[in-house]
């Protein structure tokens, strides 16, 4: 369905309703879209970035030169996780599309593929910390032994930051959400 279709349905559905639900059901659907969007993004520009600006600084870093290889694993194990996760999610979402004997195996052993890469990265990421945290600010001068790729090195920070900050907002809507229900 499209964008108007859901719009003309929610209208639809709310004629002779308060035009506050009928607004809050279009912020309700607009945000949905939002939320699908960012999370696509983040499932594969993400990691695609990493990888290219991994591969592209590989040699680029000797201070520490584990955080393009870094860039470049994690890159590609994301990758790899964001598109088993989205054909173990198909299959689960729509089983009347396959056969349940034939493909139960299969989104079996996908998951659990799937779980181990996400385990994977944990470890890649918790690596990935130790090295770009432990090797703060780094030369920017070429000749130097300290030098490493500002790109690499400000990306992995920033992207090490980001993890940091969504956990945070997670648990900061979390606690929201339980002070907000035992209000109520």
């Amino acid at each position: 369905e499209s964008v108007l279709e859901r719009l003309r349905q929610a209208r639809e559905e709310y004629p002779d309703h308060d035009p506050q639900e009928v607004a809050a059901a279009v912020l309700t659907l607009c945000l949905n879209y939002i939320v699908f969007t960012l999370v696509v993004l983040a499932t594969f520009l993400m990691p695609a970035a990493s990888l290219i600006i991994g591969a592209l600084t590989i040699n680029e870093c000797p201070h520490q030169p584990m955080v393009p290889v870094l860039l470049v694993i994690s890159g590609v194990l994301a990758l790899i996780s964001g598109v088993s996760n989205i054909v173990v999610r198909s299959g689960r979402l729509h089983p009347a599309d396959c056969e349940q004997e034939e493909a139960g195996p299969k989104y079996l052993l996908l998951g659990v593929v799937t779980a181990v890469l996400n385990v994977a990265l944990f470890v890649f990421f918790v690596m990935g910390c130790f090295y770009v945290y432990g090797s703060l600010w780094p030369s920017q001068d070429r000749t130097s032994a300290h030098y490493c790729s500002p790109t690499a090195f400000y990306f992995a920070f920033w992207v090490h930051n980001a993890v940091f900050i969504f956990i945070g907002l997670l648990f900061l809507i979390g606690i929201l959400g339980m002070l907000c229900s035992s209000c109520r």
